[in-house]
């Protein structure tokens, strides 16, 4: 069996050197694969270091390019199962060791699969994320996959990030690779639903651990609950307004996706933006241009 771990990464040396010595203290280790995007902080005399493919964009084609660029690189030299990881991961000794074990046994009932590691927001993984979600076909409403879910052994999910997708080559000749245009935000939904909607299940291993940090995202405290703010640059809000709505407008019946989905969507952006983000006016012009180009389709971004 050929295993790669893809690691996409941008001028975060130090953090990809943790992330890349925690894969290979590993009770496996894949061969490990490491897109840049054109980093300028040295991080190619840092991966030099260390026994790993090196791939090297000549500009930022962002977390969504970086992937389908090593996944086009993996496919083409036949490796078996891809793990996708941002360079700011720190894996368990035995996140993909237990991937493994569970794609085999899984694998005898379901045909077609794709796995997922459980990201924390702790290392001593006890806070998970809840980023692995169910989805709506009707409304494009997301929601959280409960508590106990987590507490079995693994467990079904309709979307579920980038970080952390355990993928066999059937998939890629199935359905293709990311699509490196959306640049970040909601690539990975657009995957993964794809995938769905031509028969893969798709399940998370929870003994497959993986830390991903939280301190970096903005934090709001409202109505005795904490939010996290996932678009911390106004740039951010239009890329992740954009591809929500060009990824919605792809998987729903028009009905659905201009009667429930956005303007419901619209409402609760805007309310957000009002109550939560300092400079309202730039993220809301960001806002407004992401909705026009989602509808448009307009995907031409320049590297950032």
């Amino acid at each position: 069996m050929k295993v790669a771990s893809i690691v996409i990464t941008y001028n975060r040396k130090e953090l990809l050197k943790e992330c890349i010595e925690s894969i290979l203290d590993g009770k496996i280790v894949p061969e490990i694969i490491v897109v840049d995007n054109a980093s300028t902080d040295g991080t190619q005399d840092l991966v030099q270091r260390y026994p790993v493919k090196y791939l090297r964009l000549d500009k930022n084609l962002g977390p969504a390019g970086g992937a389908e660029t090593g996944q086009r690189y993996a496919y083409k030299n036949g490796y078996d199962f891809v793990w996708m990881l941002d360079d700011d991961v720190i894996v368990s000794k035995d996140a993909l060791s237990m991937l493994i074990e569970f794609y085999d046994k899984l694998h005898i009932e379901f045909q077609k699969l794709i796995l997922s590691s459980v990201t924390y927001g702790d290392r001593e993984f006890s806070k998970p994320f809840y980023n692995l979600l169910r989805y709506n076909n009707t409304t494009g409403i997301t929601q959280k996959i409960s508590d106990r879910e987590f507490l079995k052994d693994y467990f079904e999910y309709d979307i579920a990030p980038m970080n952390g997708l355990f993928l066999p080559r059937f998939v890629f000749e199935s359905v293709g690779f990311f699509d490196g245009r959306l640049w970040g935000w909601y690539d990975d939904t657009e995957f993964v639903l794809r995938a769905r909607n031509a028969g893969f299940r798709g399940f998370a291993i929870s003994k497959s651990k993986i830390y991903h940090p939280i301190e970096f995202r903005k934090q709001v405290k409202m109505f005795g609950k904490t939010f996290t703010l996932l678009s911390s640059r106004p740039y951010r809000m239009y890329l992740g307004t954009r591809n929500n709505i060009v990824v919605q407008k792809k998987f729903l019946k028009p009905v659905n996706f201009y009667l429930l989905f956005l303007p419901l969507f619209i409402f609760k952006r805007f309310l957000s933006i009002i109550f939560f983000y300092d400079d309202k006016k730039e993220f809301l012009k960001h806002f407004f241009r992401g909705i026009i180009d989602g509808l448009k389709e307009r995907l031409e971004v320049q590297s950032v």
